[in-house]
């Protein structure tokens, strides 16, 4: 029984521990080459900071945090403008899409958010608009966005969660989840420290490219498949 990730595999193991001996963790991988950049790394200003969340949406991805944190970070006089990758007709099915909806239509009309789905080709040039990937997602099984915007060398601001925790490493700033306080603090110290932005870009890269290759999930895979079938009793 196949996870991509040690947390999820963990989890499901709490519930069904006398299978657990049969669970194996392959993490998913990338493309590197279609996110990869060679543009300069330079760490934003006050006057103008790019936040990129790339999600759909659903309750758990907490996009409202992000946004109350957006309208902080203006009451400090940090003029930062949230990207969000949520379609208005995504919101609808869901009991809280209603009011994150509208608070995001409303920071999207103060000129704080935009919203909108991007198609995947675009993605690579989304993430090399942006200044800080922000990630408020608190149930994840991977997040495939984590591992795009370090291979596209963009500083990663994620809540405490045990998945984001184990996709990005040291790489990223950790915030208390749904606290847009917390997340705004940690934006606030990214910007102020350019030595520190820096080196989470070049090193959340590295992580990708030795941990979240496409062609290391696919040599795994394979090596998966043939140990199980040679462990599989012949008929």
């Amino acid at each position: 029984i196949m996870f991509p990730s040690e947390t999820l595999r963990n989890w499901v193991a709490l519930w069904v521990p006398d299978i657990a001996d049969r669970f194996v963790v392959n993490s998913y991988g990338i493309d590197h080459s279609l996110f990869e950049t060679n543009q300069e790394i330079v760490a934003p200003k006050k006057d103008s900071v790019k936040l990129l969340y790339v999600s759909v949406y659903y309750p758990h991805k907490d996009p409202s945090t992000l946004s109350d944190a957006v309208l902080q970070l203006h009451q400090k006089g940090i003029n930062a403008h949230a990207r969000i990758t949520m379609a208005a007709n995504e919101f609808h099915p869901w009991p809280s899409g209603v009011s994150d909806l509208a608070k995001l239509q409303t920071a999207e009309r103060n000129g704080q958010a935009e919203l909108g789905s991007i198609i995947y080709k675009d993605l690579p040039g989304v993430y090399h608009n942006a200044d800080i990937f922000v990630f408020p997602s608190i149930s994840e099984t991977f997040g495939f966005p984590l591992v795009e915007a370090m291979a596209a060398k963009l500083p990663v601001i994620a809540a405490d969660t045990l998945i984001n925790q184990e996709i990005c490493g040291s790489t990223a700033l950790y915030y208390n989840p749904s606290d847009a306080t917390s997340l705004a603090n940690r934006v606030e110290e990214l910007i102020s420290r350019p030595d520190l932005y820096r080196w989470m870009a070049e090193n959340g890269e590295k992580r990708v490219k030795e941990k979240f290759s496409w062609q290391g999930h696919a040599s795994r895979l394979i090596s998966i498949l043939e140990n199980t079938a040679a462990a599989t009793p012949k008929a």
